[in-house]
This record gives C-alpha cells, structure tokens and sequence, in this order.
C-alpha cells in the first residue's frame, strides 16, 4: 500500500487489526468468500463479536474470583452475573450514604441519585 510508510500509528495499528481478524474469520471459515461490504458487516463484526466474548468472559471470570460478582446460573441453563451480595451490603451499609459520590470498589462512580 503506497504510503503505509508515512501512515498515523494508530492508522497502521487498526490495519493490522483489521487484517489479523480477517484472517482469524478465514481460518475458522475455510470455504468463506465475500463481498467487501460483505465482509465488513458480516466477518468483521462476527469476528469481533467473538474476540470481545473472550474478552468479557475472562473479566467475569476474574470479578467472580475476586467476589466482586457471583454467578447463578438461570432456568434457562445460562449463567446470569450479578453484584456479589457481599460486596452490594457493603455499598448499603452505614456510612454508604456519605461516599456515594466516592469511586466504588468495582472503579465505577457512585450517584446520588
């Protein structure tokens, strides 16, 4: 490509992003062939879809084992997460009230509201 040479980095970083989940969807979908605009809203986003699951699950996993978040899994037979239970009575408890503008402990930020 003609001037990839003198491109903006993080330009150069999101090609190589692009490429590299191209290729991933390829490997998995031997027989696969597409449009461009095909691949953009079908390839790119399933791969991307599935490399962001990776990502939460992994998350999800750590908050589980930190106990910041519990797991119970649904009729249905799929896992639900919620606040682990623990961790939302100390939000509640004495004292809550005056550090709700305060980061909580999961790093988000408490409203008042």
């Amino acid at each position: 490509m003609l001037g990839t040479c003198h491109a903006i980095p993080h330009l150069v970083k999101k090609d190589i992003t692009v490429k590299n989940d191209i290729l991933a969807y390829l490997e998995i979908n031997q027989g696969a062939q597409d449009t461009l605009e095909g691949i953009v809203e079908w390839w790119l986003l399933k791969q991307r879809i599935q490399n962001a699951t990776e990502v939460v699950r992994t998350a999800l996993d750590q908050l589980v084992v930190e106990h910041k978040v519990s797991v119970k899994r649904g009729a249905d037979g799929r896992v639900h997460y919620r606040l682990d239970q623990l961790l939302a009575k100390r939000a509640d408890g004495p004292g809550a009230r005056a550090g709700r503008n305060q980061t909580s402990t999961l790093g988000h930020r408490n409203s008042t509201t």
